[in-house]
């Protein structure tokens, strides 16, 4: 079976590439530098083609997102990665504030049902949205083995409340994938809204993407908070089975299931697939297919 690789067009660009040509559409790090060049051409380019710098929403509903949390990976966690990884991409979109402390308990109950089932995996959590800041479009909240998770109702983090750049926050995230290359992976992605504000991947490539981590093995679930996801899944080439709409009284079973079906997977290499019968519990007339 010949090797599975990258998209060709997913090369990596040094940071002055990037700058110097925002129409091209696919940036990931090479290391921690790369990245964070990456992010601030990201910001840079929105302000420039906005003409102005729009002001950080503040408010008491939520915490204002740390600075300097560590992006890289400890050398003692470089093990367990390769073997299970877990990649939470979480929407920090201006829509997500109302509900936000909500959501952090609700992924709390994943990880600690993951632990439950005996799960051992590395476990990174990053925030995705726009900003004043180069860390609004990869806020990283946790980066941890998961038996180091501190809860994030203990140790809370924040966003910047802005836009939704789906796209891009896909691609970075399959980079990382792509770079660790683990035996088992997971994706999970969760919104409460259709992609607004990817300035450097396309739809076409954040499929092209997604479509390499299944045909690696890797589980991608997509998860809509209060939101019908069916048709932007359909678009993004992501299953019926992997996407499901979740009204918000069922948001925290729905992420207890999903923590089980990943340790399944984890152990047995069962699929993270939904059935039926779950998106009509956990979702309703959410689970809808697109006309």
């Amino acid at each position: 079976m010949p090797a599975i690789t990258l998209p060709h067009w997913a090369r990596i660009l040094s940071p002055r590439q990037a700058w110097e040509d925002p129409q091209m559409t696919l940036f990931y790090e090479e290391d921690l530098a790369f990245h964070r060049a990456l992010v601030e051409a990201h910001h840079l380019t929105r302000v420039l083609n906005s003409g102005e710098v729009q002001t950080m929403a503040t408010t008491t509903l939520a915490p204002k997102a740390p600075v300097g949390r560590d992006l890289q990976l400890a050398p003692n966690a470089l093990a367990t990665s390769k073997k299970q990884y877990d990649e939470i991409v979480l929407d920090g979109s201006g829509s997500m504030q109302i509900a936000w402390w909500d959501m952090l308990s609700h992924i709390d109950s994943y990880v600690e049902q993951a632990k439950s089932n005996q799960l051992d995996s590395h476990i990174r959590l990053s925030i995705f949205t726009t900003g004043d800041s180069v860390d609004a479009m990869d806020l990283v909240a946790r980066n941890t083995h998961i038996s180091g998770w501190v809860p994030l109702l203990t140790d809370p983090v924040g966003s910047y409340f802005g836009s939704t750049p789906l796209y891009d926050a896909i691609a970075l995230a399959v980079q990382r994938l792509a770079k660790l290359d683990p035996e088992r992976a997971a994706l999970t992605i969760v919104t409460d809204g259709a992609e607004n504000g990817s300035k450097f991947t396309t739809l076409d490539q954040a499929k092209g993407l997604l479509d390499w981590c299944k045909a690696k093995g890797w589980q991608v679930s997509f998860i809509g908070c209060d939101f019908n996801n069916q048709r932007l899944a359909a678009q993004l080439g992501i299953q019926p089975t992997q996407a499901i709409g979740v009204h918000k009284a069922h948001l925290e079973e729905a992420f207890r299931t999903l923590a089980d079906k990943r340790a399944k997977f984890g152990k047995t290499g069962q699929p993270m697939h939904w059935s039926d019968e779950e998106k009509a519990e956990f979702g309703g007339y959410l689970n809808a297919p697109p006309k």
